[in-house]
């Protein structure tokens, strides 16, 4: 049997507390959500805004349309969204499964996709005293501190630096 969805609106900032709610009640719910990078004084990190800020999506099977209407009266849930007769309104599942579909195929993942590190491409170093430097890449640790060799200013030598603040510099291509 084929799931009927809904569309319920939240609260402000309310969406994944509803989403939480609602699977109590053992519905299915999909909170579409893009993913961004922000700034932290740790340094980067990925974070998940809803796509549809104060809205999320509710299935449930047809024999039990009365859960769409306890829905409404969960907290954090200010209501489901209504055609003007008062009834819930049915959201195609078709537009459901395609944004659900968009979702995990990343289409909405707005992180940086890096190009890989690799032992002797020239990186440029993104936080600390050598900042906006370009360094060449001596060894390269699944994760922890790199071992980078810098060539110019005061300092000529080997450091290391954390594998998370350097990024690779990508060669520019000269117009003919």
């Amino acid at each position: 049997m084929t799931q009927i969805w809904y569309a319920a609106r939240t609260e402000g900032r309310g969406e994944k507390a509803a989403a939480e709610a609602i699977r109590e009640l053992k519905l299915d719910v999909f909170l579409p959500c893009e993913t961004r990078l922000r700034r932290t004084r740790k340094g980067k990190e990925r974070i998940e805004h809803p796509l549809l800020p104060g809205y999320l999506f509710v299935g449930t099977n047809p024999d039990a349309l009365g859960d769409i209407y306890a829905v409404a009266k969960l907290s954090h849930v200010v209501d489901v969204v209504r055609l003007r007769s008062g009834t819930a309104a049915e959201i195609p599942a078709s537009f459901v499964n395609g944004l659900r579909a968009a979702v995990e195929a990343g289409d909405f993942d707005f992180t940086p996709k890096r190009k890989p590190l690799s032992i002797g491409c020239d990186v440029r170093l993104l936080t600390g005293p050598f900042k906006d430097m370009i360094a060449k890449l001596m060894s390269l640790p699944a994760e922890g501190r790199a071992t980078v060799l810098i060539g110019s200013g005061l300092f000529t030598g080997p450091t290391t630096v954390d594998i998370k603040n350097m990024d690779p510099v990508v060669a520019e291509t000269k117009a003919a």
